[in-house]
């Protein structure tokens, strides 16, 4: 029979005594290695950045890599972790929704989950982010597509041009690019399963606002070159 070394503190048993004696002096420089890593990261801080930048790949092949191979570990430590943190969790999800991001990500997986049986694309923060920025280039102004009035983030929603319920009249992607705007959630509550084209016939007076709003865009634009 092996000899076995047990560990007085936490009723461990380690299969030698070098294991025993690293756990031990772990333990008790817990504090001293803390304040180390702390003042390295803060050091390096920029540096780490640039590298995670430089080998986006390299991260991703190894963190897969590293899930697969410790999956039931991983798996038996979050759930742990959320047994024991479970308020903490809950305040940290709802503070997260509240901000601009965490309600981009709501608004893609809302969109994801609606067209999960359509064969459409995956939206994701990245697209939605690029629809924010083109309509900030062509405006100025975060601007709602459908009346060309000013949009606050409170009242922001994605609008399909073609809308979910038609997908099998029109038989494309509905979270391309070109099908996707912004606007506001009365506005895209009125417009509901009608095409871009039909609402602008229902409501022609929008069109002379989004001429207004670009016109606004250009004079402002000309100013700042002046000065």
């Amino acid at each position: 029979m092996k000899e076995k070394y047990i560990c007085s503190c936490h009723d461990r048993e380690f299969s030698t005594s070098k294991q025993l004696y690293t756990h031990n002096w772990y333990f008790k420089n817990r504090e001293k290695r803390l304040s180390y890593h702390n003042n390295y990261n803060n050091i390096n801080k920029s540096k780490q950045k640039e590298w995670r930048k430089n080998n986006n790949e390299e991260q991703a092949k190894y963190h897969k890599y590293n899930s697969i191979l410790n999956k039931k570990r991983i798996n038996n430590n979050s759930k742990k972790w959320y047994g024991d943190n479970k308020e903490k969790h809950n305040k940290k999800v709802k503070e997260y929704q509240h901000t601009f991001k965490g309600k981009i990500v709501k608004k893609a997986a809302d969109s994801n989950r609606r067209l999960i049986l359509k064969n459409c694309s995956k939206l994701n923060k990245k697209v939605i982010e690029q629809i924010y920025e083109e309509n900030l280039k062509q405006f100025g102004v975060l601007t709602c597509e459908l009346c060309f009035k000013i949009l606050f983030k409170k009242d922001i929603s994605l609008d399909h041009s073609i809308p979910v319920c038609r997908i099998d009249e029109f038989c494309i992607d509905l979270n391309k690019m070109e099908n996707l705007k912004i606007a506001h959630n009365r506005c895209n509550k009125t417009k509901n399963s009608k095409t871009l084209d039909e609402w602008f016939q229902l409501y022609p007076n929008f069109l002379k606002e989004k001429v207004k709003a670009l016109k606004r865009w250009e004079e402002y634009e000309a100013r700042l070159y002046c000065w």
